[in-house]
């Protein structure tokens, strides 16, 4: 599965050579193919789930989606924005998805 924003869904998530995300073509050879997509699109009609779904990578082995910790984190209002990047497999994020459908990265 890939993630498109809503008003653009001729792009999707892929990984850059610096291994940061940024927005590609969906039909791009590095787009970013999870390995949970149909546990994450499952889960955004159970939100009162407590099961987080590991951001693994189908198309990249061994790898997923984790957070760099050792970047500034900023909070803005009621969030927390964080960097995001292509790591090791075993520190992906865990997620789920609130009632208002928002992603909830732990």
């Amino acid at each position: 599965g890939k993630v498109s924003p809503v008003h653009n869904p001729h792009l999707c998530l892929a990984a850059s050579p610096y291994t940061l995300f940024v927005l590609v073509s969906r039909h791009a050879a590095n787009r970013a193919i999870f390995r949970n997509a149909a546990e994450l699109k499952k889960s955004q009609e159970m939100t009162s789930s407590k099961n987080r779904i590991p951001l693994t990578l189908m198309s990249h082995p061994n790898h997923g989606i984790v957070e760099m910790v050792e970047s500034s984190v900023c909070d803005v209002a009621f969030i927390t924005v964080a960097v995001l990047y292509l790591g090791p497999e075993k520190d992906s994020l865990s997620v789920k998805f609130t009632e208002h459908g928002e992603i909830l990265f732990e």
